[in-house]
């Protein structure tokens, strides 16, 4: 599990040691020519899931392999970043061949420092994927898993550095579904084409050399290129303040809390009002440990014609550990709580997740780990686990 950390013009990278940089060989060289470099990498993993459609009764297991290969581009650049990179998997099942999937696509950023502080930010992806079996917009009665294009693009630009930050930023994104076969029919996946739009602007203030007051105002519009029930189009808008704490190197904070708004064009569908909150953290007790926590709520998108959007909330936890000059272990949990809008469902998913990775050599490494889900529900939703364990080679350049 990877913890992500919020808009980059909202939180600031962390200034402490990983557990990986006291592995030996561990940096990446790459394939360099002057300031130009490349970063290829390939992952092979085989893993056996015990419930691969997470169904409540009617189990299936099966053993699949992943293939992920990817490569990045990252110039040498004195001020400025730019960051390429495409990526794509290769799922193939033993058994269950109508489970068998593949994904691709490429993402850019860029970060231009320019003079007195002022950041400017883009970013931008294309990709198609796949949804994951269990998530809220997955179809457990669907023949194959649902495939959709994904394409997002944003700007941001801020002062940073002074006792006094300011930013503000845009971006757009815009899933497109393919059909699905359900039950060896064809079904029409338009009605879950969505477009979103955000925008926000952003402050904060240095009260002490480790602690910083902010504030952060968003609005965000979902609209559907098909409604056939009800009109789930929508816009709302967010209010956030906190603090974020730099005690030193090896502790770094965000806690922030606020309101939350979204109404609906369809005026019987009752507005969401509510608590809203971020809550980030990473801390090294010790130069082999780290501990990483992310919390936060989202408004998604709606996953049927009868349900106008899902709220989630959801809370992630990682820890990892250096085992000597050349493993880590990883220990993860994950709680994500979806309440469906306009409807009495309530689903939540707990997940644990242990791994060990060993690096063999300066370009290849040998991991292992093991997961168990489980979600819970009421009011209709989906109930179910599961189970999946998994060895894997990394080959990186």
């Amino acid at each position: 599990m990877t913890l992500a950390t919020p808009n980059a013009a909202i939180a600031q990278s962390l200034d402490v040691q990983n557990p990986e940089d006291l592995l030996v060989d561990q940096t990446p060289q790459g394939l360099r020519s002057g300031a130009q470099a490349f970063y290829p990498r390939i992952n092979f993993d085989l893993a056996r899931d015990t419930n691969i459609y997470d169904r409540e009764t009617g189990k299936i297991a099966d053993t699949f392999v992943s293939v992920r290969p990817s490569v990045s581009y990252r110039p040498t650049l004195a001020r400025h970043e730019i960051d390429v990179t495409a990526s794509g998997e290769v799922r193939r099942y033993f058994e269950q061949s109508s489970e068998n999937s593949e994904q691709y696509g490429i993402r850019g950023r860029t970060r231009l420092d320019l003079a007195e502080g002022i950041v400017v930010r883009g970013t931008a992806e294309i990709a198609r994927r796949v949804e994951s079996r269990g998530e809220f917009g997955d179809n457990p009665l669907s023949d194959s898993p649902i495939e959709y294009t994904f394409a997002s693009g944003g700007l941001s630009v801020g002062r940073y550095g002074g006792i006094l930050e300011l930013g503000a930023g845009a971006n757009i994104s815009r899933r497109s579904y393919s059909d699905v076969s359900i039950g060896g029919v064809d079904t029409d996946l338009s009605f879950r084409d969505v477009t979103d739009k955000r925008g926000f602007i952003d402050s904060s203030i240095r009260l002490s050399p480790g602690v910083r007051a902010f504030g952060e105002a968003s609005y965000e519009a979902t609209s559907y290129d098909v409604n056939p029930v009800r009109d789930r189009d929508s816009e709302g808008y967010s209010l956030l303040a906190g603090a974020r704490f730099n005690v030193s190197e090896l502790v770094e904070a965000e806690v922030a809390a606020g309101y939350v708004h979204r109404s609906y064009d369809d005026p019987t569908i009752r507005s969401f009002n509510g608590l809203d909150f971020r809550v980030l953290g990473r801390w090294s007790p010790t130069p082999r440990l780290q501990v990483a926590a992310v919390g936060r709520r989202t408004v998604e998108r709606s996953p049927s014609v009868g349900i106008p959007a899902v709220v989630q909330s959801r809370f992630q936890l990682e820890a990892r550990q250096s085992l000597g000059s050349r493993m880590i272990a990883a220990l993860s949990a994950d709680v994500a709580r979806w309440n469906y809008q306009d409807s009495p469902v309530r689903e939540t998913r707990y997940a644990i997740d242990g791994s060990l990775r060993v690096r063999l050599a300066r370009m290849l490494s040998l991991s292992g780990g093991a997961g168990y889900r489980k979600q819970t529900e009421r009011g209709g939703g989906r109930s179910y686990d599961g189970a999946t364990f998994r060895i894997g080679l990394a080959i990186i350049i």
